[in-house]
């Protein structure tokens, strides 16, 4: 319930979106008039930094505890058989999580910077990690050829490499909900809070050449995760260590992510009101 209460709070266009006004100083407005606008704006702009910058570690919170929480439920079903979802609970908690990541990022878009700081940071700790999970799937069946195996070889996975999996899965699903929108039978755009914060140029476009490249960053490691993860694959197909939940929510992030980014429609967007 304080999730949604936030989420209220920050879909308030009055008390986030920094519009700017359009001041008209004609003949048809008085001095005072004029003013009076000028004053709203700055009590705008001043309630809109203050919402976010107060808010901003909300979303940190949120992610770390709500990762960290899903890896140790993954730990417990996987540690113990008995414990295993069914299939109409796993649709439950399935749809629960989406209706929660959209709302965790709209709070996330309330401060940009911050978010992509978290979600770096987090990123940072866990693909090391998934590479070293995927390096060593690939030197048990190197070993397996090695040693003139032809069967198949039964691997088991985890309870720590399952808690992994999870923690980098649902990673991916953070990124996505913050960074993209569902456009199904829409024109795919680009959210107006990335916009807003990546544009470069204008006031406090050190933090939003920041934000750009931490964004930027963040796919790249996505990329070059997504393609590792193949090249794993490729060689040993049947390892469960190599999650083809993971390999799947990667594919469902660039089906998102690559309509609104890849060569996008400017005409879509209001550069001027953005700042850049």
């Amino acid at each position: 319930q304080i999730m949604e209460c936030v989420v209220l709070m920050v879909e308030d266009p009055w008390l986030i979106v920094l519009h700017k006004t359009q001041f008209s100083f004609g003949l048809e407005k008085s001095l005072e008039q004029q003013e009076e606008e000028m004053e709203e704006e700055r009590r705008r702009t001043w309630v809109a930094t203050t919402m976010a910058t107060t808010l901003a570690p909300l979303y940190s919170t949120y992610t770390t505890c709500r990762v960290q929480s899903a890896k140790l439920e993954e730990h417990y079903i996987t540690s113990n058989a008995d414990a295993d979802l069914d299939e109409l609970r796993e649709e439950i908690s399935a749809t629960h999580l989406e209706e929660e990541m959209t709302s965790a990022s709209s709070l996330g878009r309330v401060h940009v910077s911050s978010a992509m700081n978290c979600l770096s940071s987090l990123f940072g700790q866990c693909l090391p990690q998934l590479r070293e999970l995927f390096e060593a799937s690939a030197d048990r069946t190197t070993l397996t050829s090695a040693i003139g195996g032809g069967g198949s070889v039964e691997v088991e996975i985890t309870p720590d490499a399952a808690a992994l999996l999870e923690e980098a899965r649902l990673l991916v699903v953070c990124a996505c909900h913050l960074l993209t929108d569902d456009n199904a039978g829409e024109t795919p755009l680009v959210p107006d809070a990335i916009v807003k914060s990546t544009m470069a140029g204008g006031s406090g476009s050190a933090e939003q050449e920041a934000t750009t490249a931490a964004v930027v960053g963040l796919v790249n490691s996505l990329v070059s995760l997504a393609e590792f993860q193949a090249s794993r694959i490729a060689v040993s197909p049947a390892d469960p260590r190599l999650s083809p939940l993971l390999a799947k929510t990667l594919l469902w992030f660039f089906h998102r992510w690559a309509p609104a980014y890849i060569l996008p429609n400017l005409s879509e967007y209001d550069v001027n009101s953005s700042g850049g």
